[in-house]
């Protein structure tokens, strides 16, 4: 493809992708990329690797099972909790991956739903705005904001020394960064 055919789809206002027989794509346009969250602009920047036993995780979940991978209460064993949450409740949870933590969940029955914790003098907040249709996890006055249409899973993962080490941006789901994925051992980018 020629660079004044690249042009011409990233000037435009839809996104575009081509795909060959088989099946790979051949060509994304800019317009593509920021639907589908592959050209993230990151407002915190965060490096790549994999969830540690310590590390402080605040998950946000509008509607457990669904755009989180297909979470179940299996994999929140690895939080430190054996509980069962059902398909299509809220979730919150604040705690240190291994070790356990403070969580709730239950029927969506409310507009807005918060789970409020300080570790170490640092102040951890997630909150769910069914209203606004937003998840919002704030770590000592920085918020990261996930906008969703049906539902959403959203997770922040800090290292012991309450850094940002990930938190999810649009196109979580395209990078295989989903909390179920995230959770069991696979790396984020």
């Amino acid at each position: 493809m020629g660079l004044e055919y690249v042009y011409l789809f990233d000037i435009l206002d839809e996104g575009l992708i081509v795909v060959d027989e088989k099946q790979k794509i051949q060509f994304i346009n800019n317009r593509a990329k920021d639907i589908f969250g592959l050209r993230n602009k990151y407002i915190l920047p965060h490096g790549s690797g994999k969830i540690e036993e310590g590390d402080i995780v605040i998950i946000g979940d509008t509607s457990f099972g669904d755009d989180d991978g297909g979470l179940d209460s299996k994999d929140l064993k690895v939080l430190g909790l054996h509980n069962n949450v059902n398909k299509g409740d809220y979730f919150l949870y604040i705690g240190k991956f291994g070790k356990g933590g403070e969580f709730s969940s239950g029927k969506v029955l409310s507009a807005s739903y918060k789970l409020e914790k300080n570790i170490e003098e640092n102040n951890l907040k997630v909150e769910i705005d069914y209203n606004q249709k937003k998840v919002v996890i704030i770590v000592n006055e920085k918020f990261m904001e996930l906008e969703f249409i049906k539902s959403v899973g959203h997770i922040v993962v800090l290292d012991k020394n309450f850094n940002i080490k990930f938190y999810q941006a649009k196109g979580y789901t395209v990078r295989g960064e989903t909390i179920k994925e995230l959770l069991n051992d696979n790396s984020f980018y």
